[in-house]
C-alpha cells in the first residue's frame, strides 16, 4: 500500500471518529458550543492515544489548550459562519466553471468539473451541518 493510500485512509478514520463523536455527543444531549468543542477535541486526543499516535495526540492537546483559553460562542459561531462562506464562494466558482466547460462542450472537462463542484458542496454542507451541531 503506498503512502497516499495509507495516508488517506487515515484521514477517513480520524473523519469517521470525528463524525462519530458528534453524533454520539449530540444524541447524549450534550453541550453546544465550546464545550461541545472541547469534548469533541478530547475524544480525538482518546482515540490517538489508544492509536498511539503520539503526534497527533500532541497536536489535540494544543487545540484544546487553545479552545479552553479563546472560545467565545460568538467567536466560535463567527468561524463556522466565515467557514460557511468561503466554502459558498468555491461552490460558486465551480458552478461558473462548469458553465464554462458546458459552453466548451469539452465531456472530460464538464466531467471534472462536475465533480470538483459535487466536493464543494459536499464541503458547503459538512461547514453548514458544523453550525448547526455547535449552535
Amino acid at each position: 500500500m503506498n503512502t497516499s493510500i495509507k495516508n488517506l485512509t487515515k484521514v477517513l478514520v480520524l473523519g469517521s471518529t470525528f463524525m462519530l463523536a458528534t453524533t454520539v455527543v449530540q444524541a447524549a444531549g450534550a453541550e453546544k458550543g465550546c464545550m461541545l468543542k472541547q469534548q469533541q477535541i478530547q475524544k480525538e486526543i482518546d482515540y490517538a492515544k489508544n492509536y498511539g499516535n503520539s503526534y497527533k495526540q500532541k497536536g489535540l492537546e494544543t487545540a484544546l489548550a487553545n479552545v479552553k483559553e479563546h472560545c467565545t460562542e460568538a467567536s466560535l459561531k463567527q468561524e463556522i459562519n466565515e467557514k460557511i462562506a468561503e466554502k459558498q464562494q468555491k461552490v460558486n466558482e465551480r458552478e461558473s466553471e462548469l458553465k464554462e466547460a458546458q459552453a466548451n462542450g469539452d465531456a472530460k472537462k464538464i466531467a471534472k468539473k462536475q465533480k470538483k463542484l459535487l466536493s464543494a458542496q459536499q464541503e458547503l454542507d459538512e461547514a453548514k451541518k458544523e453550525l448547526s451541531t455547535y449552535f
